[in-house]
């Protein structure tokens, strides 16, 4: 399946770094497909969307106190997310 390959990938990653790092650490991401599918991820691409809209409800946390609500993220491209990330990431 190409969604745990892509986050099997990651955890290699984080585990390479962890590695060449000692004493740092580095959270590893759920391989399970039934993990994900709890949230709707099937795919590559709903996991990077996913990891997209998590980020901007914690940089707007983090920027004014509250999550963003009413919005209509399933309609939302992710070009329009990430330039909400991008306005974001300068926030801080």
């Amino acid at each position: 399946m190409e969604l745990v390959k892509h986050l099997e990938a990651q955890n290699a990653k984080t585990q390479k770094w962890m590695d060449e790092n000692p004493g740092s650490w580095g959270g590893m991401i759920v391989t399970d497909p039934a993990h994900w599918a709890k949230y709707g991820v099937y795919t590559v691409e709903d996991y990077q969307r996913y990891q997209q809209i998590r980020y901007i409800s914690d940089a707007y946390k983090d920027a004014y106190g509250f999550r963003p609500r009413g919005y209509d993220w399933d309609n939302m491209s992710m070009d329009e997310l990430k330039a909400w990330s991008e306005k974001l990431s300068n926030k801080g």
